[in-house]
């Protein structure tokens, strides 16, 4: 049986420095001898993903699917599929991307449904300071309000300009042993 780890990349660039560290963590994944991976990439900004409206009622307490006509609904059937996940976001502000916080907000509609899977966090920043711990502490969050597995630390880089991580082999290094560890953990759960 085969893994399945999805890349999500919340950042609105095309080619972003997020991106880029996905796809490495992605191939990290793939990159594990005997082992069986198979990678997905969801790129948040090609989706038509709305606001949460907060109906409670309906989604959390009612056990129904969100009333949203958007994408979101087979994202979230996506969600369910796969074995682990790496999310990755820039950081605006301190804190993550708006379009990685509404994707985080609408998964209220399968709040206990991603139990013990395992997930993995990619921040970048334009400098040093910019809030890459703050982005990736809010995600924590949300896993652990999901009853996750979050692997224990995350990648956290610097780069202010488009693609500029690419020329920072450490950090890329770091995202393909990030994808690994996600795929080793997943393996140890199905045992």
């Amino acid at each position: 049986m085969s893994t399945t780890i999805l890349g999500i990349v919340g950042s609105p660039r095309k080619n972003s420095n997020t991106e880029i560290l996905v796809k490495e963590a992605l191939g990290g994944a793939r990159n594990i001898p005997g082992v069986s991976v198979e990678t997905k990439l969801l790129l948040l900004r090609k989706k038509n993903i709305q606001l949460c409206k907060g109906c409670n009622d309906i989604c959390y307490f009612g056990d129904k699917p969100c009333p949203i006509k958007d994408d979101m609904g087979k994202i979230l059937d996506e969600l369910l599929r796969v074995d682990g996940y790496i999310l990755g976001t820039p950081t605006y502000f301190g804190g993550m991307s708006g379009l990685m916080r509404t994707f985080m907000d609408r998964t209220v509609s399968i709040f206990g449904k991603l139990k013990y899977k395992v997930a993995g966090i990619i921040s970048v920043g334009g400098g040093e300071f910019d809030g890459q711990e703050l982005a990736a502490q809010s995600i924590r969050v949300f896993c652990l309000n999901h009853s996750m597995i979050q692997n224990c630390w995350h990648v956290s880089a610097t780069a202010a300009k488009p693609g500029e991580v690419i020329r920072q082999v450490a950090k890329l290094a770091e995202a393909r042993k990030l994808g690994q560890n996600i795929v080793r953990l997943v393996e140890k759960i199905k045992k």
